[in-house]
């Protein structure tokens, strides 16, 4: 666009330079130069308005540019952490993971070991309780028999 109005710039000069040659020209052929002159000085006011949005509009977006990069560059970082975290807490659920395939191994060792033990107390209070009841048996048995033997005595006394 800045070429086109060097173009449009240097048209409007050449043709005020042919007016100002041309003595016979009107006051008509002046108002023509005068807006001619004045489009010309209005077209490169615009055009300096014009680059200076554009540069604005340049250093804008730069802005712009470098808070995405920011916030990208924050976003890794972030990721980075997740995926640090993430790598711990794996790490720690294998470890809790054996560390209580461990105590559950054991804990079922001591159970059978337990349920073993409760069977042989169980059986080794039957057999108490039997060799009681065998005990009291003969324990009456030895009764009858002193009471037997204190009568022998009693008779060979008679």
């Amino acid at each position: 666009s800045s070429g086109i109005n060097a173009e449009n710039g240097a048209l409007i000069d050449k043709h005020n330079n042919a007016i100002n040659k041309d003595k016979s020209a009107g006051p008509e052929m002046k108002k023509l130069q005068k807006k001619c002159t004045e489009l010309k000085d209005s077209v490169i006011k615009l055009e300096k308005q014009n680059n200076i949005l554009k540069s604005q509009n340049a250093a804008q977006a730069k802005q712009e540019l470098q808070k995405i990069e920011q916030e990208r560059s924050k976003m890794e970082k972030k990721i980075d952490q997740l995926r640090k975290e993430i790598t711990v807490l794996s790490e720690q659920k294998e470890s809790t993971k054996n560390l209580v395939g461990g105590y559950y191994e054991k804990f079922s060792t001591e159970q059978e070991k337990t349920r073993i033990l409760t069977e042989s107390l169980d059986k080794s209070s039957g057999e108490c309780t039997a060799l009681k009841a065998s005990l009291a048996e003969r324990e009456q048995e030895v009764e009858l028999l002193q009471q037997q033997l204190s009568d022998c005595q009693a008779e060979l006394e008679a």
